[in-house]
């Protein structure tokens, strides 16, 4: 019986992936967090990281976001610019290979937040009409 209750109370540790992908889904969050710091957020969920490590996952999780959406306007504005069209399904599986070339260690779950966050913004631009 003891082990039962052992296994049920061992917290998991995440690796660096994990602890990666999940500093990705905390900057990916909308309403009051968008585009905020995640030091706060993550010490919350992971209180052993140190001041250094936090800033450090912020500064990555940003970089990878801005890496994501740069890939789909630049996608968007070259199709846009040849008079091209694209289907979004083979726009998520493009963007998905070089977003992985980048960040090899990247959740799909976050993969598709960060596409279709970065869709959601190219079509506030103007930029979503060669998705079809």
């Amino acid at each position: 019986m003891n082990q039962l209750f052992n296994k049920f109370l061992k917290k998991k540790v995440l690796n660096q992936e994990e602890i990666l992908n999940l500093s990705v889904e905390l900057a990916l969050e909308w309403e009051q967090n968008w585009n905020q710091p995640i030091q706060a957020r993550l010490t919350k969920k992971l209180p052993s990281l140190t001041a250094i490590e936090l800033d450090e996952l912020n500064r990555k999780s940003k970089e990878v976001l801005s890496t994501g959406f740069e890939i789909i306007r630049t996608t968007l504005g070259k199709l846009t610019d040849k008079g091209e069209t694209i289907k979004e399904k083979d726009l998520k599986a493009d963007f998905e290979r070089e977003l992985t070339a980048f960040y090899p260690w990247i959740s799909h779950a976050n993969i598709k937040s960060i596409c279709n966050q970065g869709l959601y913004y190219s079509w506030k631009d103007g930029l979503g009409e060669c998705v079809k």
